[in-house]
């Protein structure tokens, strides 16, 4: 499409196939030109990336982003595989790509200027991380990359990050935008259970907004993006706070959409998921989050090799024992145990078990009670129903379809 690309690498393996890394980028980047209206609103772009042992990340800008990602996620020269790490960093890639219209050109009118050395906040985070959330593997998809069994695969992933903790039962999508500040980036050891990410429940809402234009047979959220970029992205005009995006959908889909913006911005209600993937012949299954027992907490090995919990889930085994973050464990049942075992001695007990631990909390020693429960079913995978009617398998083929003509 006439505008130079480049990607950078700084710390790579040297047998890392550049030329199959750069032609699956090239055609994301092609998909995306093309969803915009075919002409890139940058001269030239570069992809910095910074390769190491252990990390993930981006950082969009105008005509750049500068990304980190695993050694191991990129391709071998003679590797023909799709691995799940390397699609984990195509969609980083379509993520930050993705933001050179949805976040540097389609921003809040907050935003715009600000002294930089102070706090910018919106209600509208959702739609600039959340839609870029949906849209970022839903490329990959139509880039060609991955097949509709696949991309289903990556989308349950992301709605899975919402459903895992409770934080979504406590802070409504509006809110989490809001306090971004204060709340998403300076978590705490509870924030699993009182916050939600609007990266992932705002690509669920993505998801969703698409699905009911859909539904309709008049738009989708293409469109709605689309309208955006022509309304917003190419005239500099800020997006104002309020309720811009919901009205534009209602116009889209000829109807009010009150009742589900409502439901799916301002409160912490269950949102229609499994049914609204029904109408378009997608399959839902829930499953326990992991197989076994279900402990409840998460625990790190700390410097002196001790089991030191890090996390601990509300209304589960571990809260209900009185675990609490940053105890140790010291022993299971009488019977020392460390940072390296104390997982493998808790699975060998069953669900209904009274499991007695001896933890030091700041410097106390405590005895608590814990009984292992079977673990929540709060995972769902999908898949592409068999037995469908003309009407919905149409919905589904223009939903997931592949690259463009």
């Amino acid at each position: 499409m006439g505008v130079p690309h480049r990607m950078v690498f700084t710390g790579a393996h040297p047998d890392t196939d550049f030329a199959r890394i750069a032609r699956d980028t090239a055609s994301i980047c092609e998909e995306q030109i093309r969803f915009f209206g075919g002409t890139a609103p940058f001269a030239n772009y570069l992809f910095l990336v910074t390769v190491e042992a252990d990390g993930y990340g981006g950082l969009e800008h105008l005509n750049s982003t500068a990304l980190i990602c695993r050694r191991e996620s990129l391709p071998r020269v003679g590797e023909a595989d799709l691995s799940d790490d390397y699609l984990q960093f195509l969609g980083l890639c379509s993520h930050e790509y993705f933001h050179s219209w949805n976040g540097k050109r389609i921003r809040p009118a907050a935003f715009m200027g600000l002294p930089l050395a102070s706090e910018a906040y919106s209600r509208l985070l959702w739609v600039f991380e959340g839609f870029t959330s949906y849209y970022d593997d839903l490329f990959l998809l139509r880039a060609g990359l991955v097949d509709p069994a696949r991309y289903l695969t990556l989308l349950a992933d992301n709605l899975n990050r919402v459903y895992r903790g409770t934080g979504h039962q406590k802070q409504s999508l509006a809110d989490a935008s809001f306090h971004a500040w204060t709340r998403f980036y300076k978590q705490d050891e509870n924030a699993v259970n009182a916050i939600v990410s609007y990266y992932t429940k705002g690509a669920m809402v993505a998801l969703l907004i698409d699905l009911t234009l859909r539904r309709t047979g008049r738009a989708s959220l293409d469109d709605l993006m689309q309208r955006l970029w022509q309304d917003y992205g190419l005239t500099g005009q800020g997006l104002p706070e309020g309720e811009v995006i919901e009205h534009l959908a209602e116009e889209l889909a000829g109807q009010s959409l009150k009742a589900f913006f409502d439901l799916a911005l301002r409160s912490t209600e269950p949102l229609p998921v499994e049914t609204m993937l029904a109408d378009f012949g997608v399959k839902v299954d829930w499953r326990p989050e992991s197989e076994g027992i279900d402990i409840g907490a998460v625990f790190q090995t700390d410097l002196r090799g001790e089991a030191r919990v890090s996390l601990v889930y509300e209304n589960r085994p571990a809260a209900r024992a009185g675990l609490c973050h940053d105890d140790i464990v010291i022993a299971v049942d009488g019977y020392r145990v460390d940072g390296a075992n104390i997982l493998q001695r808790l699975r060998r007990y069953r669900s209904g078990s009274r499991v007695r631990l001896t933890v030091f909390r700041r410097q106390r020693l405590l005895e608590l009670e814990l009984v292992p429960a079977p673990p929540p079913t709060n995972q769902l995978s999908l898949t592409l129903a068999e037995s469908v009617s003309e009407a919905v398998l149409r919905r589904r083929q223009a939903w997931l379809r592949g690259p463009a003509a």
